[in-house]
């Protein structure tokens, strides 16, 4: 059968046919590749930030492992909708964004130092009441993060948690109250 094959792919259909693949391989494959750098995919953009689609994804799976775990033991995956996840996830991401941003626009900031003292007094990267580097790379990539990934989240999130605690702490009143 393979002969077969073999003498017949000679002829001028076999190479009319085998070029016309060929020429639609080329174009279908120059366009994904001019696709790829022509533009933005990014699923939403805040204030010319662009949130990516790899940071979109790795909210969804957090977001999902996180359900799941709250789930119990006997949680069905089944159960959870993707798309439902997805667009939770991209709102909750672009909601941090703005926060993340207006807390950089007050001048806030957190010291390198202060995040690895953040990290160092976690009591989920701790062994028996100090810190385990082991156990901290474990607790990491069950959660599907790298320790840098951790780090610009926890930076995020107490820029967030800075802000907010600034505005709570903070004494003002409306005209019709001082009144």
């Amino acid at each position: 059968m393979l002969q077969n094959i073999r003498d017949n792919s000679k002829g001028i259909v076999a190479k009319i046919i085998v070029g016309l693949i060929a020429v639609t391989f080329a174009l279908f494959g120059v366009e994904s590749l001019v696709s790829l750098t022509g533009g933005s995919n990014a699923p939403a953009t805040v204030n010319g930030v662009e949130i990516s689609e790899r940071d979109l994804l790795q909210g969804a799976d957090l977001q999902r492992r996180q359900l799941l775990a709250q789930m119990g033991e006997n949680a069905d995956p089944t159960l959870l909708d993707d798309n439902l996840i997805r667009n939770a996830t991209l709102d909750n991401l672009i909601q941090q964004e703005v926060l993340v941003q207006s807390a950089i626009s007050q001048d806030m900031a957190i010291a390198d130092q202060a995040l690895d003292q953040m990290i160092i007094n976690t009591q989920d990267f701790q062994v028996e009441g100090t810190f385990n580097r082991d156990q901290y790379a474990a607790v990491l990539r069950n959660a599907g993060l790298t320790p840098m990934m951790y780090k610009e989240l926890l930076r995020k999130e107490s820029l967030i948690g800075y802000e907010r605690s600034g505005y709570l702490l903070s004494g003002f009143s409306l005209e019709q109250e001082a009144e």
